[in-house]
């Protein structure tokens, strides 16, 4: 346990303190008004606690007179009259906690960095004060518990889901679940396959005959100059066909070979 505070200095409240003909028991009350140093005390065994040397550099004294911060006391193991020194010098405890020792400090820092954070009481801190106060193996179950209610809110929420997405027009679930199924997976899959394809080809033709609904309405064409004979011309050849043009031409070259040439053979 804490024997003795021997000095403190340049810590809080605590400029150049000299204490160390007073001990500390298996119980002893601090007490003091606001601003005398009660929480400065408790940050130094918080210090000692998490090994947070911030805990105690936070606290330096104003005004500063130009020493450094500097801390001695001295613990008594439990069946032992030898105390053990500790101090904290240049920022940092010197040698830390001997084996088997070990400081628990419940103060308003520990609330606040605990419990409530700027007088709030959220998920960390109930975090860290169930840790607290459940230990090791408890926070574990602890745990354990939250995993397993966590799944069954996620369980629940994927069922509230497809029950309103896939089971939407089922009526009563429980009896649709009930009933036998018609066919095979594969048949169900065919099926569905190919009622798709018709969905898609029935929207396909509705798009189409939107397209020729929104088409504008025919006009009669007037013509300014005559083409009657080309036209005529123009549908004479279509009506040969390809092997009626074909024909024709191979008598044009017959007759330009008559007209062109002494000796026929080798004109072509």
């Amino acid at each position: 346990m804490l024997k003795r505070i021997h000095k403190l200095r340049n810590i809080g409240r605590f400029k150049n303190c000299k204490s160390g003909s007073v001990e500390f028991g298996r119980l002893t009350i601090l007490y003091g008004r606001n601003t005398y140093g009660k929480s400065t005390l408790g940050d130094v065994f918080a210090s000692i606690q998490e090994n947070d040397s911030g805990l105690v550099t936070s606290r330096m004294t104003i005004p500063h007179d130009g020493h450094p911060q500097h801390i001695s006391l001295s613990l008594l193991p439990p069946n032992s009259t030898k105390e053990i020194p500790l101090t904290f010098d240049n920022g940092a405890w010197t040698g830390g906690l001997p084996a088997g020792l070990g400081f628990r400090t419940f103060d308003d820092g520990f609330i606040h960095r605990n419990v409530f954070v700027a007088r709030q009481f959220n998920r960390d801190t109930k975090e860290n004060f169930s840790a607290f106060v459940l230990g090791e193996q408890g926070v574990r179950q602890a745990n354990s518990v939250a995993d397993k209610k966590r799944a069954r809110q996620k369980a629940s929420r994927d069922r509230n889901q497809l029950e309103k997405v896939a089971f939407k027009d089922a009526g009563d679930l429980q009896s649709f679940l009930k009933l036998s199924p018609t066919g095979t997976l594969a048949e169900s899959d065919a099926k569905l396959h190919s009622l798709r394809n018709d969905h898609a080809a029935v929207l396909k033709q509705q798009e189409q005959i939107q397209a020729i609904q929104a088409r504008d309405e025919g006009t009669v064409l007037t013509w300014r100059t005559d083409f009657s004979d080309g036209l005529k011309a123009l549908n004479r050849t279509l009506e040969l066909g390809l092997e009626g043009a074909h024909k024709e031409a191979k008598a044009k070259v017959a007759q330009h070979i008559n007209a062109a040439f002494q000796q026929a053979q080798g004109a072509e």
